[in-house]
């Protein structure tokens, strides 16, 4: 990684100034790019049979040097985290979806998570009527409950998936989408697929089979 220009002045300097110091831009591309750091992302894809399996797609800056910010796309959730259908997890309306968000470094990464942007229009109950605006306080308290040494670009991640399993009526930032979700999910989950671009055979999920089974 070629050092920024303001590389020479103290990381504490740096950081204070909003400025992420080069200990902490070093760090993400260790995440991002080692096969062997622990909380690297390709170690993570390999665990899961290669890139080509994983649910996430990074995205840095065009010229490929810029790892303050940068785009990540994540697969939804296949199964709602506690939500139940015929006593197992009730599939999730994102699966087979697609959602970008933009990533920006706090200077004080891993104490602090980045800053998250939904880009991806979806319709949840902690994102705001417009599809975009996520709710401000889920990343940061949930970022602070994982174990210091456990903080890493996966995990955050993970959490960003995580939240899409989960909506719920508590702390909803939509009052349409939490009243919906509490009083008709069959309702909620046709609006969130339609929001997310879904294709209507990938919700049903058996199409398929049963045509087989009808040709047999």
């Amino acid at each position: 990684l070629d050092a920024p220009p303001h590389a020479n002045r103290p990381d504490s300097a740096m950081a204070a100034a909003g400025a992420v110091p080069v200990a902490v831009l070093r760090r993400i591309v260790k995440e991002l790019k080692s096969d062997s750091e622990p909380l690297g992302l390709s170690k993570a894809a390999e665990a899961l049979g290669g890139p080509s399996k994983a649910w996430w797609s990074i995205e840095t800056g065009l010229d490929g040097a810029d790892y303050s910010s940068f785009a990540v796309e994540i697969e939804g959730p296949e199964t709602y985290d506690s939500v139940l259908l015929d006593g197992a997890p009730r599939p999730s309306p994102y699966r087979k979806c697609w959602f970008k968000f933009q990533l920006d470094v706090s200077p004080t990464y891993p104490h602090d998570a980045p800053t998250v942007k939904l880009l991806t229009p979806t319709y949840h109950t902690h994102v705001a009527s417009d599809g975009l605006k996520m709710c401000a306080t889920y990343i940061p308290e949930t970022w602070a409950s994982v174990d210091a040494e456990k903080r890493s670009l996966y995990q955050l991640l993970v959490i960003l998936r995580s939240f899409l399993a989960a909506p719920s009526g508590e702390h909803a930032v939509n009052s349409e989408a939490s009243r919906q979700f509490q009083e008709d999910i069959d309702a909620f989950d046709a609006m969130a697929r339609r929001k997310a671009g879904a294709d209507d055979e990938d919700a049903d999920g058996e199409d398929d089979d049963d045509d087989d089974d009808d040709d047999a």
